[in-house]
Protein backbone atom coordinates (compact mmCIF):
# COMPACT_ATOMS: atom_id res chain seq x y z
CA UNK A 1 0.00 0.00 0.00
CA UNK A 2 1.14 3.05 -0.69
CA UNK A 3 -0.17 6.27 1.38
CA UNK A 4 0.83 10.09 -0.66
CA UNK A 5 0.26 13.23 0.94
CA UNK A 6 1.37 16.95 1.03
CA UNK A 7 2.57 17.21 4.52
CA UNK A 8 5.66 18.89 5.22
CA UNK A 9 6.36 17.65 8.72
CA UNK A 10 9.37 16.03 9.37
CA UNK A 11 9.02 12.73 10.82
CA UNK A 12 10.27 12.55 14.36
CA UNK A 13 11.26 8.82 14.03
CA UNK A 14 14.22 9.72 12.68
CA UNK A 15 15.51 11.47 15.38
CA UNK A 16 15.55 8.72 17.33
CA UNK A 17 17.89 6.44 15.42
CA UNK A 18 20.44 6.68 18.56
CA UNK A 19 18.02 5.16 21.01
CA UNK A 20 17.27 2.72 18.38
CA UNK A 21 21.31 1.56 18.11
CA UNK A 22 20.87 1.32 21.95
CA UNK A 23 18.50 -1.79 21.50
CA UNK A 24 21.05 -3.77 19.01
CA UNK A 25 20.83 -6.61 21.93
CA UNK A 26 17.16 -6.64 21.78
CA UNK A 27 17.25 -6.28 17.95
CA UNK A 28 19.16 -9.61 17.59
CA UNK A 29 17.26 -11.91 19.52
CA UNK A 30 14.26 -10.21 17.20
CA UNK A 31 15.82 -11.01 14.38
CA UNK A 32 15.75 -14.62 15.42
CA UNK A 33 12.25 -14.63 14.96
CA UNK A 34 11.60 -12.16 12.03
CA UNK A 35 12.96 -11.43 8.82
CA UNK A 36 11.76 -8.54 6.08
CA UNK A 37 11.48 -10.03 2.70
CA UNK A 38 10.33 -8.95 -1.00
CA UNK A 39 7.29 -10.70 -2.51
CA UNK A 40 7.34 -11.39 -5.94
CA UNK A 41 5.56 -8.05 -6.06
CA UNK A 42 8.13 -6.26 -4.82
CA UNK A 43 6.03 -5.73 -1.72
CA UNK A 44 8.31 -5.59 1.30
CA UNK A 45 7.06 -7.58 4.90
CA UNK A 46 8.10 -8.92 8.24
CA UNK A 47 7.29 -12.60 8.15
CA UNK A 48 7.46 -14.56 11.30
CA UNK A 49 10.27 -17.86 11.35
CA UNK A 50 8.19 -19.88 13.88
CA UNK A 51 4.67 -19.36 12.14
CA UNK A 52 5.35 -18.08 8.78
CA UNK A 53 3.04 -15.35 8.95
CA UNK A 54 3.67 -12.64 7.12
CA UNK A 55 3.05 -8.79 8.32
CA UNK A 56 3.01 -6.29 5.21
CA UNK A 57 4.84 -2.43 5.47
CA UNK A 58 3.18 0.42 4.66
CA UNK A 59 4.97 2.78 2.62
CA UNK A 60 3.96 6.02 3.23
CA UNK A 61 5.49 8.90 0.83
CA UNK A 62 5.39 12.52 2.04
CA UNK A 63 6.00 15.93 1.19
CA UNK A 64 6.47 15.63 -2.83
CA UNK A 65 7.72 18.33 -4.61
CA UNK A 66 7.59 16.73 -8.10
CA UNK A 67 4.14 16.84 -10.12
CA UNK A 68 2.94 12.55 -10.72
CA UNK A 69 3.68 11.62 -14.09
CA UNK A 70 2.31 8.42 -15.54
CA UNK A 71 4.67 5.57 -13.83
CA UNK A 72 5.21 7.79 -10.75
CA UNK A 73 3.20 5.45 -9.02
CA UNK A 74 4.90 1.85 -9.58
CA UNK A 75 1.96 -0.91 -11.76
CA UNK A 76 2.98 -3.55 -8.64
CA UNK A 77 0.55 -0.96 -6.66
CA UNK A 78 -2.86 -2.50 -5.46
CA UNK A 79 -3.58 0.07 -2.05
CA UNK A 80 -3.58 3.27 -2.74
CA UNK A 81 -4.60 6.50 -0.29
CA UNK A 82 -3.99 10.28 -1.27
CA UNK A 83 -4.01 11.64 2.17
CA UNK A 84 -5.44 15.64 3.66
CA UNK A 85 -3.77 18.32 1.48
CA UNK A 86 -2.78 16.66 -1.30
CA UNK A 87 -2.98 19.39 -4.24
CA UNK A 88 -1.69 17.62 -7.31
CA UNK A 89 -3.84 17.03 -10.41
CA UNK A 90 -4.93 13.37 -10.69
CA UNK A 91 -4.88 13.22 -14.49
CA UNK A 92 -5.81 10.03 -15.85
CA UNK A 93 -3.07 7.74 -16.25
CA UNK A 94 -1.51 8.77 -13.12
CA UNK A 95 -2.99 5.66 -11.39
CA UNK A 96 -1.67 3.22 -12.43
CA UNK A 97 -4.39 -0.24 -13.35
CA UNK A 98 -2.82 -2.39 -10.92
CA UNK A 99 -5.20 0.05 -8.46
CA UNK A 100 -7.89 -1.92 -6.87
CA UNK A 101 -8.67 -0.13 -3.39
CA UNK A 102 -8.15 3.38 -3.51
CA UNK A 103 -8.77 5.46 -0.66
CA UNK A 104 -9.42 9.64 -1.17
CA UNK A 105 -9.21 12.08 1.60
CA UNK A 106 -9.38 15.75 1.60
CA UNK A 107 -7.69 16.22 -1.86
CA UNK A 108 -7.30 19.76 -2.72
CA UNK A 109 -8.10 19.42 -6.74
CA UNK A 110 -10.85 18.16 -7.94
CA UNK A 111 -11.04 14.76 -9.86
CA UNK A 112 -12.00 14.07 -13.37
CA UNK A 113 -13.33 11.31 -15.47
CA UNK A 114 -10.53 9.08 -15.90
CA UNK A 115 -8.85 10.21 -12.85
CA UNK A 116 -9.94 6.39 -11.56
CA UNK A 117 -8.91 4.07 -13.45
CA UNK A 118 -11.12 1.44 -14.33
CA UNK A 119 -9.01 -1.68 -12.33
CA UNK A 120 -10.93 0.45 -8.92
CA UNK A 121 -13.09 -1.80 -7.27
CA UNK A 122 -13.24 -0.48 -3.97
CA UNK A 123 -13.44 2.64 -3.24
CA UNK A 124 -13.34 4.67 0.15
CA UNK A 125 -13.97 8.49 -0.05
CA UNK A 126 -13.24 9.77 3.37
CA UNK A 127 -14.23 12.47 6.01
CA UNK A 128 -13.58 15.94 4.88
CA UNK A 129 -13.65 14.76 0.79
CA UNK A 130 -14.79 17.79 -0.53
CA UNK A 131 -14.82 17.29 -4.20
CA UNK A 132 -17.61 16.87 -6.83
CA UNK A 133 -18.81 13.40 -7.28
CA UNK A 134 -20.77 13.98 -10.93
CA UNK A 135 -21.66 10.97 -12.72
CA UNK A 136 -18.73 8.93 -14.25
CA UNK A 137 -16.03 10.00 -11.74
CA UNK A 138 -16.49 6.44 -9.96
CA UNK A 139 -15.65 4.45 -12.94
CA UNK A 140 -18.03 1.67 -13.64
CA UNK A 141 -16.13 -1.38 -12.46
CA UNK A 142 -16.47 -0.27 -8.66
CA UNK A 143 -18.54 -3.08 -6.55
CA UNK A 144 -17.73 -1.73 -2.86
CA UNK A 145 -18.27 1.71 -2.17
CA UNK A 146 -17.32 3.44 1.16
CA UNK A 147 -18.73 7.51 1.59
CA UNK A 148 -17.53 9.04 5.05
CA UNK A 149 -18.03 13.12 6.09
CA UNK A 150 -17.74 14.18 2.59
CA UNK A 151 -18.52 17.84 1.72
CA UNK A 152 -20.59 18.04 -1.10
CA UNK A 153 -23.71 16.39 -1.97
CA UNK A 154 -24.33 13.53 -4.47
CA UNK A 155 -26.22 13.96 -7.72
CA UNK A 156 -28.29 11.65 -9.62
CA UNK A 157 -25.62 9.12 -10.90
CA UNK A 158 -22.37 9.70 -8.80
CA UNK A 159 -22.93 6.19 -7.84
CA UNK A 160 -22.94 4.06 -10.80
CA UNK A 161 -24.80 1.30 -11.08
CA UNK A 162 -22.18 -1.25 -10.71
CA UNK A 163 -21.83 -0.90 -6.90
CA UNK A 164 -23.48 -3.22 -5.30
CA UNK A 165 -21.89 -2.69 -1.69
CA UNK A 166 -22.44 0.67 -0.26
CA UNK A 167 -21.59 1.57 3.18
CA UNK A 168 -22.59 4.99 4.92
CA UNK A 169 -19.59 6.19 7.27
CA UNK A 170 -20.47 8.09 10.62
CA UNK A 171 -21.70 11.49 10.02
CA UNK A 172 -22.56 11.38 6.55
CA UNK A 173 -24.58 14.26 5.85
CA UNK A 174 -25.72 14.60 2.77
CA UNK A 175 -29.27 14.71 1.55
CA UNK A 176 -30.42 10.55 0.48
CA UNK A 177 -32.55 12.10 -2.54
CA UNK A 178 -33.53 14.73 -4.32
CA UNK A 179 -37.47 15.14 -4.30
CA UNK A 180 -38.92 11.66 -4.69
CA UNK A 181 -35.45 10.07 -6.43
CA UNK A 182 -33.06 8.35 -4.56
CA UNK A 183 -29.65 9.03 -4.86
CA UNK A 184 -29.30 5.17 -4.13
CA UNK A 185 -29.24 3.37 -7.12
CA UNK A 186 -31.09 0.59 -7.08
CA UNK A 187 -28.25 -1.62 -7.66
CA UNK A 188 -27.18 -1.86 -4.03
CA UNK A 189 -27.84 -5.07 -2.73
CA UNK A 190 -25.63 -4.80 0.77
CA UNK A 191 -26.51 -1.59 2.54
CA UNK A 192 -23.95 -0.23 5.88
CA UNK A 193 -25.45 2.42 7.81
CA UNK A 194 -23.25 4.30 10.67
CA UNK A 195 -23.84 6.68 12.79
CA UNK A 196 -25.60 8.88 9.62
CA UNK A 197 -26.81 12.06 10.10
CA UNK A 198 -28.93 12.19 7.11
CA UNK A 199 -32.66 11.30 7.84
CA UNK A 200 -33.97 7.82 6.70
CA UNK A 201 -37.13 8.43 4.74
CA UNK A 202 -39.37 5.87 3.30
CA UNK A 203 -37.54 5.49 -0.38
CA UNK A 204 -34.01 6.08 1.21
CA UNK A 205 -33.46 2.80 1.27
CA UNK A 206 -34.12 1.30 -2.12
CA UNK A 207 -36.25 -2.03 -2.42
CA UNK A 208 -32.86 -4.00 -4.09
CA UNK A 209 -31.31 -3.69 -0.40
CA UNK A 210 -31.13 -7.53 0.49
CA UNK A 211 -28.83 -7.11 3.41
CA UNK A 212 -28.89 -4.43 5.74
CA UNK A 213 -26.83 -3.27 8.62
CA UNK A 214 -27.25 -1.03 11.58
CA UNK A 215 -23.14 -0.14 12.74
CA UNK A 216 -21.75 1.62 15.26
CA UNK A 217 -24.66 4.71 17.14
CA UNK A 218 -26.65 4.25 14.44
CA UNK A 219 -30.04 6.37 16.74
CA UNK A 220 -32.63 7.24 14.34
CA UNK A 221 -35.98 6.22 14.57
CA UNK A 222 -36.97 3.46 12.10
CA UNK A 223 -40.87 3.87 11.09
CA UNK A 224 -42.68 1.10 9.50
CA UNK A 225 -41.55 1.19 5.59
CA UNK A 226 -38.16 2.79 6.04
CA UNK A 227 -36.59 -0.85 5.75
CA UNK A 228 -38.18 -1.70 2.64
CA UNK A 229 -40.20 -4.79 2.26
CA UNK A 230 -37.40 -7.33 0.05
CA UNK A 231 -34.50 -6.81 2.74
CA UNK A 232 -33.89 -10.57 3.78
CA UNK A 233 -30.97 -10.31 6.11
CA UNK A 234 -30.92 -7.71 9.35
CA UNK A 235 -28.12 -7.07 11.01
CA UNK A 236 -28.01 -4.64 14.62
CA UNK A 237 -24.55 -3.85 15.49
CA UNK A 238 -22.10 -1.96 18.07
CA UNK A 239 -24.36 0.54 20.27
CA UNK A 240 -26.69 1.10 18.44
CA UNK A 241 -29.76 3.30 19.93
CA UNK A 242 -33.09 3.49 17.58
CA UNK A 243 -37.29 3.04 18.00
CA UNK A 244 -37.90 -0.19 16.19
CA UNK A 245 -41.88 -0.40 16.29
CA UNK A 246 -44.19 -3.37 15.33
CA UNK A 247 -43.63 -3.26 11.54
CA UNK A 248 -40.75 -1.71 11.14
CA UNK A 249 -39.06 -4.65 10.22
CA UNK A 250 -40.84 -5.97 7.36
CA UNK A 251 -42.54 -9.51 6.58
CA UNK A 252 -39.54 -10.12 4.30
CA UNK A 253 -36.95 -10.49 6.79
CA UNK A 254 -35.56 -14.16 6.76
CA UNK A 255 -32.46 -13.79 8.95
CA UNK A 256 -31.93 -11.25 11.97
CA UNK A 257 -28.93 -10.43 14.20
CA UNK A 258 -28.77 -8.52 17.63
CA UNK A 259 -25.12 -7.80 18.98
CA UNK A 260 -23.21 -5.79 21.05
CA UNK A 261 -24.86 -2.63 22.11
CA UNK A 262 -28.38 -2.80 21.08
CA UNK A 263 -30.31 -1.03 23.88
CA UNK A 264 -33.61 -1.42 22.91
CA UNK A 265 -36.44 -3.34 24.79
CA UNK A 266 -38.29 -5.37 22.39
CA UNK A 267 -41.77 -5.86 23.08
CA UNK A 268 -43.92 -9.28 21.30
CA UNK A 269 -44.66 -8.03 17.95
CA UNK A 270 -41.48 -6.13 16.62
CA UNK A 271 -40.07 -9.42 15.65
CA UNK A 272 -42.83 -10.43 12.51
CA UNK A 273 -43.40 -13.94 12.98
CA UNK A 274 -43.04 -14.89 9.27
CA UNK A 275 -39.33 -14.82 9.99
CA UNK A 276 -37.70 -17.26 7.69
CA UNK A 277 -33.93 -18.21 6.82
CA UNK A 278 -33.45 -18.20 2.94
CA UNK A 279 -31.63 -21.13 2.20
CA UNK A 280 -32.99 -23.26 5.01
CA UNK A 281 -36.92 -22.44 4.76
CA UNK A 282 -36.54 -22.35 9.01
CA UNK A 283 -36.67 -19.18 11.40
CA UNK A 284 -33.42 -17.93 12.32
CA UNK A 285 -32.60 -15.51 15.28
CA UNK A 286 -29.05 -14.58 16.64
CA UNK A 287 -28.53 -12.87 20.21
CA UNK A 288 -24.92 -11.62 19.58
CA UNK A 289 -22.25 -10.35 21.95
CA UNK A 290 -23.32 -7.88 24.59
CA UNK A 291 -26.88 -8.43 23.76
CA UNK A 292 -28.38 -6.54 26.99
CA UNK A 293 -32.33 -7.43 26.80
CA UNK A 294 -34.36 -9.61 28.74
CA UNK A 295 -36.12 -11.71 26.39
CA UNK A 296 -39.02 -12.85 27.89
CA UNK A 297 -41.82 -15.24 26.79
CA UNK A 298 -43.41 -13.46 23.94
CA UNK A 299 -40.04 -11.54 22.80
CA UNK A 300 -38.87 -14.50 20.07
CA UNK A 301 -42.16 -15.16 18.15
CA UNK A 302 -43.69 -18.70 17.89
CA UNK A 303 -42.67 -20.31 14.41
CA UNK A 304 -38.69 -19.49 15.09
CA UNK A 305 -36.71 -22.87 14.57
CA UNK A 306 -33.00 -21.88 14.35
CA UNK A 307 -31.52 -19.96 17.88
CA UNK A 308 -28.38 -19.15 18.41
CA UNK A 309 -26.87 -17.56 21.54
CA UNK A 310 -24.07 -15.84 22.34
CA UNK A 311 -22.79 -13.46 25.44
CA UNK A 312 -26.15 -12.58 26.02
CA UNK A 313 -26.44 -10.45 29.69
CA UNK A 314 -29.65 -11.04 30.79
CA UNK A 315 -30.68 -15.02 31.84
CA UNK A 316 -33.37 -16.44 30.24
CA UNK A 317 -36.73 -17.41 31.38
CA UNK A 318 -38.69 -20.68 31.16
CA UNK A 319 -40.80 -20.31 27.80
CA UNK A 320 -37.76 -17.92 27.01
CA UNK A 321 -37.02 -20.07 24.16
CA UNK A 322 -40.40 -21.29 22.07
CA UNK A 323 -41.66 -24.78 21.55
CA UNK A 324 -41.31 -23.88 17.75
CA UNK A 325 -37.25 -24.14 18.30
CA UNK A 326 -35.45 -27.20 17.35
CA UNK A 327 -32.05 -26.01 16.86
CA UNK A 328 -30.07 -24.20 19.44
CA UNK A 329 -26.78 -23.13 19.89
CA UNK A 330 -24.83 -21.47 22.85
CA UNK A 331 -21.83 -20.52 21.99
CA UNK A 332 -18.27 -18.81 23.84
CA UNK A 333 -19.43 -15.89 26.65
CA UNK A 334 -22.63 -17.32 27.47
CA UNK A 335 -22.70 -16.93 31.00
CA UNK A 336 -26.61 -17.82 32.48
CA UNK A 337 -27.36 -21.04 34.52
CA UNK A 338 -29.34 -23.11 32.57
CA UNK A 339 -32.48 -24.31 34.81
CA UNK A 340 -34.90 -26.99 34.22
CA UNK A 341 -37.20 -26.07 31.52
CA UNK A 342 -34.96 -23.03 30.03
CA UNK A 343 -34.05 -25.61 26.89
CA UNK A 344 -37.55 -26.83 25.65
CA UNK A 345 -38.55 -29.96 24.80
CA UNK A 346 -38.73 -29.23 21.42
CA UNK A 347 -35.15 -29.00 20.58
CA UNK A 348 -33.39 -31.50 18.35
CA UNK A 349 -30.33 -30.42 18.29
CA UNK A 350 -28.18 -28.83 21.00
CA UNK A 351 -24.83 -26.85 20.14
CA UNK A 352 -22.54 -25.91 23.27
CA UNK A 353 -19.76 -24.11 23.41
CA UNK A 354 -17.86 -22.84 26.87
CA UNK A 355 -20.29 -23.23 29.29
CA UNK A 356 -19.25 -20.31 32.17
CA UNK A 357 -22.22 -21.53 34.75
CA UNK A 358 -22.02 -25.68 35.60
CA UNK A 359 -24.72 -27.82 33.63
CA UNK A 360 -27.11 -29.14 36.26
CA UNK A 361 -29.26 -32.41 36.54
CA UNK A 362 -32.47 -31.05 33.90
CA UNK A 363 -30.58 -28.23 32.30
CA UNK A 364 -30.48 -30.41 29.41
CA UNK A 365 -33.82 -32.67 28.63
CA UNK A 366 -32.87 -36.14 28.59
CA UNK A 367 -34.38 -37.45 25.92
CA UNK A 368 -32.83 -34.89 23.48
CA UNK A 369 -31.88 -36.56 20.19
CA UNK A 370 -28.43 -34.74 19.24
CA UNK A 371 -25.75 -32.95 21.53
CA UNK A 372 -22.79 -31.43 19.84
CA UNK A 373 -20.00 -30.14 21.69
CA UNK A 374 -17.61 -27.83 20.54
CA UNK A 375 -13.89 -28.39 21.17
CA UNK A 376 -14.35 -25.65 23.74
CA UNK A 377 -17.16 -27.38 25.63
CA UNK A 378 -15.39 -27.56 29.43
CA UNK A 379 -17.74 -29.52 31.02
CA UNK A 380 -19.18 -32.96 31.85
CA UNK A 381 -22.73 -33.95 30.35
CA UNK A 382 -22.84 -36.72 33.36
CA UNK A 383 -24.49 -34.17 35.51
CA UNK A 384 -27.38 -33.97 33.02
CA UNK A 385 -28.56 -37.86 33.27
CA UNK A 386 -29.04 -38.09 29.59
CA UNK A 387 -30.45 -40.86 27.90
CA UNK A 388 -28.59 -43.57 26.44
CA UNK A 389 -30.30 -43.16 22.76
CA UNK A 390 -29.14 -39.14 23.14
CA UNK A 391 -26.34 -38.84 20.19
CA UNK A 392 -23.07 -37.12 21.70
CA UNK A 393 -20.56 -35.48 18.91
CA UNK A 394 -17.71 -34.10 20.02
CA UNK A 395 -16.18 -31.43 17.83
CA UNK A 396 -12.37 -32.08 17.69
Amino acid sequence: MISLTNNNNNNNNNNNNNNNNNNNNNNSKLNEKFKIEIDENNYKFIENISSGEKYYIQRTICDIKTPLVKGSIPSSVVWLSFHDGFSQLIEAGIIPYSVKYLYLHDIKKPLKIGSIPISVTHLHVCDGFSQSLEPGIIPSKVSSLNLGDIKHSLEIGSIPNTVFHLCLENRFNQPLSIGTISLIPECILELSLNNIKSELKIGSIPKTVKTLIFLHRFSQSLEPGIIPNGVKSLNFCYEINLNLQIGSIPNSVESISFNNGFSQLLSPGIIPESLLDQFLNQSLIYFCNGFDQLITPGIISDGVKFLYLYDTKQSLEVNSIPNSVTYLSIYEGFKHQLTPGIIPNSIKELTLGIMDTPLIEGSIPKNIPKVILQSSFNQSLDICKLDKSVKIIKLI
